[in-house]
């Protein structure tokens, strides 16, 4: 009989490897001198201005492959979540709560798909991406593998019908990214996460989406009257005019790499 060994108090404080859900490759494991392999993210961390600074700063020097996982969930969850203390929405990403982020996505696979056998044959809802849109981001634009798409219908699916999304179009390509280093639990957890603040992240409602739009029509009216009546005169700036430029276009002209 196998016997399955509780990770030590040293363990539960390492954070997850990261993982290929999308394409099955190997992550490399690359050296880094900013980033360690357990808690904390940052040194003497607190829930200050500062702290995330340097956080950001270590971002933007990089995350080894092998961390973004770890890292990506945590910095999520950090800014999604400014009540807790630091040493909470750290531990996301560490082995100590590995269990626990399985557990809810069991849950959320068990509500969408009460017979297992179904989730072979789900459908991605495209979330106002457009099912047109959605199947040139899988099959064209990546393109993804039979088994990597499985796991992303997996998650689109959960993120409608237990989180309640209907409308975020730029999810697809967020999910699709995150699984590139992260199984589907993980992926789920950090979207999840995300939709706590959209201010910091992404519109989920139609309504929303077109707030943003109107946002951005004010900011261009107020940084150049000359553009905002160029891109007013071709229409630039109606929701319609703006879906290429927010919903994909920077994602589309941009290597995954």
């Amino acid at each position: 009989r196998e016997v399955h060994q509780l990770p030590t108090m040293s363990d539960s404080s390492k954070f997850v490897q990261s993982q290929d859900s999308i394409f099955g490759k190997d992550v490399s494991n690359e050296k880094c001198g900013w980033f360690g392999h357990r808690t904390p993210l940052v040194l003497g961390a607190k829930n200050d201005k500062q702290s995330l600074k340097r956080l950001k700063q270590k971002c933007h020097l990089s995350v080894p492959p092998q961390l973004r996982c770890a890292v990506w969930i945590s910095s999520v969850a950090r800014v999604a979540n400014p009540q807790l203390p630091i040493t909470e929405t750290d531990a996301y990403g560490t082995i100590g709560n590995k269990k626990s982020i399985e557990m809810k996505w069991e849950f959320a696979l068990n509500a969408v798909f009460p017979n297992p056998a179904d989730r072979d044959d789900a459908v991605a809802p495209d979330l106002g991406l457009t099912q047109e849109v959605l199947n040139q981001l899988i099959h064209n634009d990546y393109p993804i593998p039979e088994e990597g798409a499985k796991q992303l219908t997996l998650v689109l699916c959960a993120l409608q019908q237990v989180v309640g999304i209907e409308y975020s179009p730029t999810i697809p390509d967020i999910a699709t990214l995150l699984l590139t280093h992260m199984p589907a639990s993980y992926a789920y957890a950090t979207i999840s996460e995300m939709i706590n603040d959209t201010s910091q992240y992404i519109p989920v409602s139609q309504k929303e989406y077109y707030s943003w739009c109107k946002t951005y029509e004010f900011y261009v009216q107020k940084q150049s009257s000359a553009h905002f009546k160029v891109m007013t005169n071709c229409g630039a700036l109606k929701p319609e005019g703006l879906d290429p430029i927010f919903k994909r276009f920077f994602i589309s002209i941009l290597k995954r790499e």
